[in-house]
């Protein structure tokens, strides 16, 4: 089961991703960071701290909205999830590529 909770504070939008970010709900991530952009924010974060798993196609929606917000010149940082999550990101070398706040290491 998956649940994306959003929230704001100030014209910062944060959407915690809860559960399974997978190829059925990649889709609804991406929509929610174009909305936020495109209601004004300047900055989206997106927190992992509630993923149980995410693949290939999640983090590929990460990777899509992170190009579309700096292509409108908005912020787009990602809070690290748990370990396991965390690992899918290291085996893909994307732990560099990607925007992780306080520089989350493996």
């Amino acid at each position: 089961m998956f649940e994306a909770v959003v929230s704001q504070e100030g014209r910062v939008r944060t959407i915690a991703l809860n559960g399974e970010c997978d190829l059925l709900v990649f889709q609804d991530v991406d929509e929610l960071v174009r909305k936020s952009v495109r209601d004004g924010f300047s900055a989206v974060r997106i927190d992992l701290r509630g993923l149980t798993f995410i693949d290939s196609s999640g983090v590929r929606g990460l990777l899509i909205a992170k190009n579309w917000a700096a292509s409108r010149d908005s912020r787009f940082s990602i809070i690290p999830g748990s370990p396991s999550v965390m690992r899918v990101f290291a085996l893909l070398g994307l732990l560099d590529k990607l925007p992780f706040e306080g520089g989350w290491q493996a």
